[in-house]
């Protein structure tokens, strides 16, 4: 929902992954291993690009109708870890180059290559769309 101009994303997956719960224990994790940051699953700290990420994959999935990897929860976690990103071009070629550009600088692989908040990708968005707002 949309709320003071935020937009909130909640993770409704996780609430059925293997019978999850809300609550995490020693050695495991709270969230849909198909969205998650890979530098969330090599155990590095994770911020708001993180999330940024996820949205991406969002955007990624909206786009081509599916995934970039497995959704089966035992292959992406390796898939994630051991693969390069497939590109999006592979599943649809007719996307604008921009729109392609932006979407690979919300899935880089490292966060300090990425958006580095939701501000800078929401003004990439607007230029993206022509309608940046001076400032």
């Amino acid at each position: 929902f949309l709320e003071e101009g935020r937009l909130r994303l909640g993770d409704f997956g996780s609430a059925h992954f293997d019978g999850a719960t809300s609550a995490t224990a020693t050695g495991t994790f709270l969230g849909t291993p198909a969205y998650l940051d890979p530098a969330y699953l090599r155990g590095q700290s994770c911020d708001a690009r993180s999330d940024l990420y996820s949205v991406g994959l969002l955007l990624y999935e909206w786009l081509s109708g599916t995934l970039p990897f497995s959704p089966d929860p035992t292959q992406v976690l390796a898939q994630r870890l051991t693969q390069p990103l497939p590109s999006i071009l592979g599943r649809c070629p007719q996307l604008d180059p921009a729109l392609v550009q932006f979407l690979e600088l919300l899935l880089a692989d490292q966060p300090a290559q990425r958006f580095q908040s939701a501000s800078e990708a929401g003004h990439a968005l607007r230029e993206l769309r022509g309608t940046a707002t001076p400032g």
